[in-house]
Order: C-alpha cells, then structure tokens, then sequence
C-alpha cells in the first residue's frame, strides 16, 4: 500500500462540505482508503496501488463527492487544444521513444498544492514507473518559457544547464556524477551515447529526462500557468500517467490544454481520454453480492462511485471514467457496488449447509511428491506465478495491465523459474539440485478466460557433467515411489537438446517432458554449466 499526506481543510475545501473526524475513518474505508494517523491538519492515508487515481487529495474528493451525494455519475472532461507543440527529433525513437504532454492554466498554486504537486510526482514514479524505468514527469512554469518546445537526444558533454535546486551549470556527464538525482538514476542514461533533453524554442533547457529538471524553470508559489511532460520508454504506462495528471490537474479547477506533438509528418494532440463501457448483468450483482437490489438502485450505486450508469435490455450500460484503469471485468463493477453500498450494511448469515473439510487430492500428491524429492536431495524453491514474456521458453498469456515489466505475463512452465533461480544462484558451490511444484496457467478452449490452472512439478539439476541419464534416473525414481511406471519418447523441443529430450508417458497419455537444456537458452539465462529438466503435470498421475 501507498500512503499520503492530505491537508484536511484542503480536502474540505475540494469537498465542499465539512468532515466529520468521528465518521471520516469509516468513510474512508468504505471508499477502499485507510486513515492511519492524523496529526494536526494532516491526514496520513492509505490505499492500495491500483487506485492511484487517488494519489492526490483532488483525486479523494472527486470519489468523496459521489460518497456524499454532491456530484454523482461520471464527469466528461473537455480539453482544448493550445497553441503549443512539441517537435519530436526521430532519433529519441532510439533512446527515450514515448512522450506526452498538456498545459494546465491557472493551476492554483500555494505551498500545500506545491507539496502535492511534489508527492504524486514522487509517488507515481516509484509505484507506477518502476523508478523513472518506465517513465518520468516533469513540471514547469510555462511562463518561464516561450511556450514552444524541442525534444531531441544532445551528447551529454554538449548539454549545459542549472540543474534543480543548483547554482552552477553543468553538463549532462556533471549531473550523472555530482548531483543526487543523477547519482541515483544514473543507470538510466549512463549506457547511452546520448541523453534526452527537452528545450524551449529559444534553446533554454526544461530538463534532462529521466533525471532532473532545469532551476530555470522551476515551479514556485508565484505560479499560475504548467507545462507537464511525461516521457519514458513504456508507452502504455505514459499515457496512464498523463491521464491520472491531466484529470487530478482539472479537479482542482485547472483548464487542461491538449498539446500537440509533431513527430516528422505524424502529428496528434495529448492527451487523448477515452471512455469505455461495460455491459453488467444485475442478476450476476445481485447473485454475488447476496443482495436483492433493483435495478435502479444499482445504477444509483454506480454513479455514487462516479460511473455512469443507463438501463439496456438485459444488462446495465456502465461508462467507466478515463482514469479508472484497474476495472477490467465486470466483477469490478460490483466490487464498486459493494462499497457504495458499505460493507459495514451487508448483514452476516451463516449458510444453511454442513460441509467436513479436508485435503483435496492433488494437494495429497503435491506433498508426496515434494516429500520424496527432498529425500533425492533436491531443495525446494518458491516463485510467483507471473513472470517476464521475454524469459519464457514457449509463448505466454500477457497481461493486459501488469504490475510491472517483470511481471506481465502468467508462466506456462515451471522450468523458467528454476533457471531463474540457478541464474541467481551460480556462484554457490555445484551441483546444484532444485524442484517446485506450484500452478501454471495454460489456454484453453472452455470456460469465461479461455484458461486452465495446473499443478506441476518441476526439477533441474546443474553441475560440471550432469545429463539426460542422471535426471532420468532421479525422475524415475519419483515416478516408482508414486506408483507410476512410465515410458519415454524422445521428442524434440526448441530449448532441449536434439536427441537428449523426452516426453514422458503414462497410460498412453503424456504427463510431462524431460531433458537437457540447449546451450542457447543457458546462455540467454548466463548459465556457464550444463542443465537437465524434468517437469509432470501432477493433475494427470492424480
């Protein structure tokens, strides 16, 4: 979870109603927040990172406003677009490819809106962008500028400027080595032959991005007027964050200007809001909920928590605000529901079922099979289930919205992660003996996701000379234990060896594969010593 610090009279003030400090905390929680502390008029608050359209106190009252009957349903932003462009140098395509821009006037500016401006910043680059991996923000005043901007790749010794905060100038190698952000991301730029930078028309630096802006253009209490960049090198994750900034900006009574950007003859104005639907079933709301709601009363409940929301044959319309990026199913929409229902109002029953728990089957051979692989002398690891699409051996399901880089996408395969793990692990001593069992996740042609969830275990064992024979006889030793006689069918795969791979066969079915894996893929995984694998699908020897 995140926290912040929000000014309660601020918030009050964005509201447009008094709050309770009896009731504030309960109200919080019903809008997904925590309220950890107050001291003076600070609130400490909590919220969980998929609701970063809340990183700002004009994020909390547009949500408070639907929460309190004051403005309801969903509110169209209207952006103009300002006489304003960004020329884009073709060659950042090789270095810093994706930016965005917009403006935002009579931004009302004091020390409190500064330390918000401040605090999302900060808080959007560590939980949205991965450290400035991702991307980064910038803000300026607009008025210290000519309005006009370039955005092109400068060698850094040619780069020449006052850093934030700075007195002196210095060059683009200066701030990498001697100032504190430089010092800190410099693994972002330090490869590079040349840096990001972003000018005015009349060559006067805004900021060398992902690391520092320019003290020339810095924001202060005397400023009415911003120009905001986001930049970086994951477009999906740009363009969420100019979003969240250019709708957050507009509910504190900013006008938003569309900037435009000229890329060599491509032009296009940001930043670009769209606002999709989703069809809900009340009967699945009322199913899942345990609650018997109308259907109006479910359309009042969505435009509470600021959808909106229109009666079709059969289902509920539900237009979803530009900046809600974590409702992907209609399950979501009825999380909404439910917490502008409350949580505290839905009453407690006990089902009117006897059930005796126990053990399920796979889960019994799950421990006997991690029972007698520790006893052959392997070591028990444990990964996540997502991974990085890059390091899978076969393609994966991505993700549509993923945590981050290293996570887009469910794993397949076990075996990945226990290259993974050896990759991590290969200055210890050798041989090493690792194993999971743990669930993949495999397309399918049934069900709603078009996916099904399998137990499999996995084995790998590295060392000077380990081979197809020796994880052949530790597998079928597994397998005899288990009360399976198996048979092998040599197979070919892109990341085994030819002629040292197999699948493995039980009752004319195949339950798994074996062999040793290709120089090729050690070498994507920088492992230096041979490698041989086992994995079977638990579920079918179930």
């Amino acid at each position: 979870m995140a926290t912040i610090e929000v000014n309660k009279k601020d918030l009050e003030k964005l509201v447009g109603k008094k709050l309770d400090e009896k009731k504030l905390e309960n109200e919080l929680f019903d809008l997904k927040l925590e309220l950890d502390k107050k001291e003076n008029d600070t609130l400490y608050i909590e919220l969980e990172y998929d609701r970063a359209d809340m990183l700002t106190a004009s994020g909390i009252a547009r949500q408070m406003k639907g929460y309190y009957n004051i403005e309801t349903g969903l509110r169209e932003y209207e952006f103009e677009n300002a006489n304003t462009t960004v020329k884009i140098d073709k060659e950042m395509k090789k270095y810093r490819a994706y930016a965005q821009y917009f403006i935002a006037i009579d931004y009302p500016m004091n020390k409190n809106t500064i330390k918000q401006l401040i605090q999302v910043q900060e808080k959007l680059h560590v939980i949205y962008a991965k450290n400035r991996t991702l991307a980064s923000i910038g803000i300026y005043d607009l008025d210290k500028t000519s309005k006009q901007f370039i955005y092109k790749p400068v060698k850094p010794e040619e780069i020449k400027f006052i850093p934030l905060e700075k007195t002196r100038e210095m060059n683009g190698k200066e701030i990498l080595e001697k100032h504190e952000k430089g010092i800190n991301y410099k693994h972002l730029l330090e490869h590079l032959d040349k840096y990001p930078l972003l000018t005015d028309s009349e060559n006067k630096v805004l900021s060398m991005p992902p690391i520092i802006n320019s003290e020339n253009t810095k924001v202060d209490e005397k400023t009415t007027n911003l120009f905001i960049d986001v930049t970086g090198i994951n477009e999906k994750v740009v363009n969420e964050i100019t979003i969240l900034l250019a709708t957050s900006f507009a509910e504190r009574g900013a006008k938003i200007k569309k900037v435009k950007i000229k890329y060599g003859e491509k032009e296009k104005y940001t930043p670009e809001l769209s606002y999709n639907e989703m069809n809900l079933k009340p009967d699945e709301v009322r199913r899942t909920l345990g609650l018997n709601l109308e259907n109006n009363e479910i359309i009042r409940l969505l435009k509470k928590q600021r959808f909106n929301a229109r009666q079709e044959e059969g289902f509920i319309k539900t237009t979803i605000p530009p900046y809600r990026f974590d409702i992907l199913h209609p399950i979501d929409l009825i999380e909404e529901i439910s917490c502008a229902y409350g949580l505290n109002n839905m009453k407690t029953t006990i089902p009117n079922i006897t059930t005796i728990g126990g053990i399920s089957k796979i889960e019994k051979k799950s421990i006997e099979a991690r029972e007698l692989m520790i006893g052959l002398g392997f070591q028990e690891i444990a990964t996540f289930i997502t991974s990085n699409k890059e390091k899978m051996l076969e393609k994966p399901i991505e993700l549509i919205n993923p945590v981050s880089e290293e996570h887009n996408c469910l794993r397949n395969s076990l075996i990945p992660k226990l290259l993974e793990f050896l990759q991590a692990n290969k200055h210890y001593e050798l041989p090493q003996k690792v194993f999971e069992t743990g669930e993949v996740i495999q397309l399918t042609n049934k069900g709603e996701t078009k996916t099904k969830t399998i137990r499999y275990l996995a084995s790998a064992i590295t060392s000077l000379n380990t081979g197809y024979t020796e994880i052949k006889s530790n597998c079928e030793a597994l397998l005899k234990n288990l009360g399976i006689k198996a048979e092998y069918k040599e197979i070919q795969k892109n990341y085994l060896i030819k002629g040292r791979a197999a699948e493995i066969i039980y009752k004319d079915k195949k339950i798994g594969l074996i062999g040793e894996i290709h120089p090729i893929i050690l070498e994507k995984f920088n492992l230096e010593n041979p490698v041989s694998i086992f994995e079977i699908n638990l579920e079918k020897i179930n």
